[in-house]
């Protein structure tokens, strides 16, 4: 048996070939080709990214919730998490990212935690990342997430597939409230649901399932309500296409109870004919505090800090 040296040490990963040639003393020579997939010590998982199929107008639809770090116990709407873990013997960072390919403007980053981050060796340092894949046209979909560490990078493909299926289309798909301090209300955002084609819908119905943060954001209700009219996820008014209205609104807004972290939840709308689902985040950050309070030394009350008494000090000023 002929022993054969290992691999050169890979600085990308991927797929690897070659041919190895093999020179014999009377000049005679033999070549077999070799291959291998090269790791490198950032491992992504998982391999490949599988997105399912989406309808056009909507988005993925499976839902994780972070265990570690600063956004333990966030829930991540609709998203795909990819784990990045770095295998090697030395740390390695800061780290970047980028998605490329065809359909890279199809996949959206809502989660992130991998930027400048620097992994700890053998296994011990990891970070996560989150995407939506949102088709805006039919058909398979991929993209390429490079992750890099100095000369170092690693990939992974994005796989999906966007179908046809669709009778509504919904917009935005993603709604940021920014910051609302705890017990206040934020602006009602408006969603706006359109039929696709010259076919009549099914009567269009709308509810924001039980999460984690769900009760924090709120239907409109009485005279706020979007011409979509009210729903409760299983019974409507309002169809759309034909010799109805071509689109129609529906309003959410953010009423966090108290002081919580960044907040997520689901707005879902059916069309109740064909049973297309699509899927809209809700988003907002850690809410703002509400006016400082401090206590005041001969109060026994607290009062916010504009209340505060004001001390006038006066001096005799000499002739």
């Amino acid at each position: 048996m002929l022993g054969l040296p290992g691999l050169l040490p890979q600085t990308t990963t991927g797929d690897k070939t070659g041919t190895l040639t093999i020179t014999g003393s009377n000049g005679g020579t033999a070549s077999v080709n070799v291959s291998g997939t090269a790791t490198g010590p950032l491992t992504i998982t998982p391999a490949p990214v599988n997105f399912g199929t989406v309808n056009v107008g909507s988005v993925a639809t499976t839902m994780t919730i972070t265990t570690a770090g600063s956004d333990a116990g966030q829930l991540i709407v609709n998203a795909q998490k990819v784990t990045v873990t770095n295998f090697g013997t030395t740390a390695q960072g800061p780290l970047s990212f980028a998605v490329t390919g065809a359909n890279a403007a199809e996949f959206e980053l809502v989660d992130d935690n991998c930027s400048g981050a620097t992994l700890a060796a053998a296994g011990t340092g990891t970070c996560t990342l989150s995407y939506l894949m949102i088709p805006t046209t039919a058909g398979a979909k991929s993209a390429t997430l490079t992750v890099t560490s100095g000369t170092l990078t690693s990939t992974v493909q994005f796989i999906g597939n966007a179908g046809t299926a669709t009778t509504i289309a919904v917009t935005p798909l993603t709604n940021d409230f920014g910051q609302v301090a705890a017990t206040a209300e934020s602006a009602f955002l408006t969603v706006t649901v359109s039929a696709v084609g010259t076919a009549q819908t099914g009567t269009i119905l709308y509810s924001i399932p039980t999460s984690t943060y769900s009760a924090d954001f709120e239907e409109a209700t009485g005279t706020d309500v979007g011409t979509c009219g009210a729903s409760n996820g299983t019974i409507g008014t309002q169809s759309l296409g034909g010799s109805n209205p071509a689109s129609c609104t529906i309003k959410v807004r953010f009423h966090p109870a108290s002081m919580a972290g960044a907040e997520t939840a689901t707005l879902r709308i059916t069309d109740a004919t064909s049973g297309q689902l699509v899927s809209v985040a809700l988003r907002a950050p850690r809410p703002a505090r509400s006016p400082s309070l401090r206590r005041h030394r001969t109060s026994a009350r607290w009062r916010p800090a504009d209340e505060l008494p004001v001390h006038v000090h006066r001096r005799r000023i000499p002739a």
